[in-house]
């Protein structure tokens, strides 16, 4: 089944990285993100601007769906300018209103949209942190 074929490919992965040698492990990591055709990344809480990043940087494809804000972990995230009207953030929680430290859902989507301009934005078919963020790097330019 597609369920046992996916398990078996991740513990091969794993089996590949799983070494007591740091170096090892790490150069490993960084071949199979250079070799790879796209990165995806489902709520990856911590690792969410270190996985843009890498893309922007690399021009490597990717989506991701952010999740949780982590605003007292990254006080570095800071919105520039006001959200624009269409997602701007009135909400009670909204303790930034669009500028400043990045502390809402909504904070976190548009930091992340103003990244590089090639960025798209869409709404995933689910309740709950449904905002999926991407870019192929086809047309730097939009």
């Amino acid at each position: 089944t597609n369920g046992s074929a996916s398990a078996t490919a991740a513990a091969n992965v794993t089996d590949n990285i799983s070494t007591n040698d740091n170096t090892s492990t790490e150069q490993h990591l960084t071949q199979l993100l250079r070799d790879c055709s796209a990165i995806i990344a489902l709520h990856p809480d911590e690792a969410t601007d270190a996985v843009v990043d890498y893309a922007i940087q690399h021009r490597k494809p990717f989506l991701i769906v952010p999740c949780c804000v982590f605003s007292r972990l990254f006080p570095h995230r800071r919105l520039l300018s006001p959200l624009p009207n269409n997602v701007q953030n009135n909400t009670p929680e909204s303790k930034s209103g669009g500028v400043g430290v990045v502390s809402t859902y909504k904070d976190l989507v548009e930091y992340i949209r103003v990244k590089d301009p090639s960025i798209g934005k869409c709404t995933l078919p689910f309740v709950g942190a449904n905002i999926a963020l991407w870019s192929t790097f086809s047309a730097d330019a939009t």
